[in-house]
């Protein structure tokens, strides 16, 4: 993961970072959803947020998966990349049962739909 990041060139930058830590005292251990663009067929961005790459500080970056379209989880390559990044699919029940828990995730709003509404 981590040559992946040097061949990339990889960058996250976090707007907040003192909220970020602020949290991970919060006693009532509530969850913290990032959301994530460019949106894309194929959620890319994830790898950012990977908790392998140690990018987000403290409780959040430690339990952090990504919810994208379960399209991913049927294809084959893809299903092992992805699970390898700690994605998950973004259905109703994976979402709430992560909020419950406060378990932080990323989503990315739209991807699917909106990378083949796009206009050639």
């Amino acid at each position: 993961m981590h040559m992946a990041e040097m061949y990339f060139g990889l960058t996250t930058i976090l707007e907040d970072e003192p909220s970020i830590l602020r949290h991970d005292k919060d006693p009532a251990q509530k969850a913290v959803i990032f959301a994530l663009e460019p949106h894309d067929i194929l959620p890319y961005p994830v790898f950012a947020f990977s908790p392998a790459l140690k990018r987000l500080p403290g409780r959040v970056g430690h339990d952090h998966s990504c919810l994208m379209t379960s399209v991913i989880f049927h294809l084959p390559i893809l299903k092992q990349v992805y699970t390898w990044v700690s994605g998950a699919p973004i259905d109703k029940r994976t979402f709430r049962r992560r909020l419950e828990h406060g378990q932080s995730f990323s989503f990315i709003p739209g991807g699917v739909q909106e990378g083949t509404n796009l206009d050639p």
